[in-house]
C-alpha cells in the first residue's frame, strides 16, 4: 500500500521480540533498571528509510511475577552511521556479550534486537543517555513492557502480541514511500516501523529517490 503526500503520526508499535537473542535464563528475582530515560531530551532523525540499526535491551521488573521492563538502547546515527547509514556494523555488534552485559548492569537480561531497516523516513523522540556497550554506542530510546507471554526459552514467544512503549514519539513517511499495514482481528491497523535484513522489500518496491519531499 502507498500513501501519498501524507506524513503519518503513528501513536502504537507491534514489537515482535521473538526473534531477539536472550542472555541466558531470566533470574528468579528483582531487579532496577538504570534511570537514563531521566533528563532525555527531544531528539530528531530523518532519511532513515532503509538504514540499518541495533537496540540492546536491559531486562528489569519481577521474574517470579512477569512483571518485565526493558530499556533499550538504539544505534541510530552512532557507531559511524552518520556517514555509512549503517550505525551497527556487524563487527562491532558480534563483540557485544549479552551474559557480561547483564552482569555488568546487574539486571535480568539483555536481549540483542538486530541488525533491522527503519521503515520511516523521519522519527521525533526523548532520547536518553548514551552507553557504551563493549564498542556498541546505543541511546536510551525508550522502555517497553514485557507481554505476559514472554518466554526467553521459546523463539517467537512474544509474535503478534502488542506491547506498551512508553515514550512520546512521532514517526513519518514522505511521498512515495511504501507502507506496510497489519489489521488485527480488532480493524486495528498496525504500521511497519523496521525489517529484518533477510526480509528487505524486493527494490522495484522502494520509494523512487525523485519523490523525496
Amino acid at each position: 500500500m502507498k500513501l501519498f503526500g501524507k506524513s503519518i503520526q503513528v501513536t502504537a508499535v507491534l514489537k515482535t521480540l521473538g526473534l531477539l537473542f536472550v542472555a541466558g535464563s531470566l533470574l528468579a528475582g528483582c531487579a532496577t533498571l538504570p534511570n537514563d530515560g531521566k533528563d532525555a531530551k527531544m531528539m530528531r532523525f530523518t532519511n532513515l528509510n532503509d538504514y540499518r540499526y541495533c537496540e540492546l535491551f536491559l531486562i528489569g521488573g519481577d521474574a517470579l511475577t512477569k512483571d518485565l521492563q526493558a530499556d533499550f538502547y538504539n544505534s541510530t546515527d552512532l557507531n559511524g552511521g552518520a556517514a555509512t547509514r549503517d550505525s551497527c556494523p556487524q563487527a562491532v555488534w558480534d563483540k557485544v556479550d549479552p551474559e557480561a552485559v547483564k552482569k555488568q548492569y546487574h539486571v535480568l537480561g539483555v536481549f540483542k534486537n538486530g541488525p533491522r531497516f527503519w521503515m520511516y523516513d523521519w522519527i521525533e523522540l526523548p532520547v536518553g543517555t548514551e552507553r557504551d556497550f563493549n564498542g556498541y554506542h546505543g541511546r536510551w530510546f525508550g522502555k517497553v513492557q514485557l507481554p505476559k507471554s514472554f518466554d526467553p526459552k521459546k523463539k517467537g514467544s512474544t509474535a503478534y502480541h502488542p506491547t506498551t512503549v512508553q515514550r512520546a514519539s512521532h514517526q513519518g513517511y514522505v511521498k512515495g514511500q511504501t507502507v506496510f499495514i497489519l489489521d488485527d482481528p480488532s480493524g486495528t491497523p498496525w504500521i511497519m516501523q523496521a525489517l529484518l535484513p533477510h526480509r528487505r522489500p524486493d527494490p522495484d518496491l522502494q520509494r523512487p529517490q525523485d519523490a523525496r519531499q
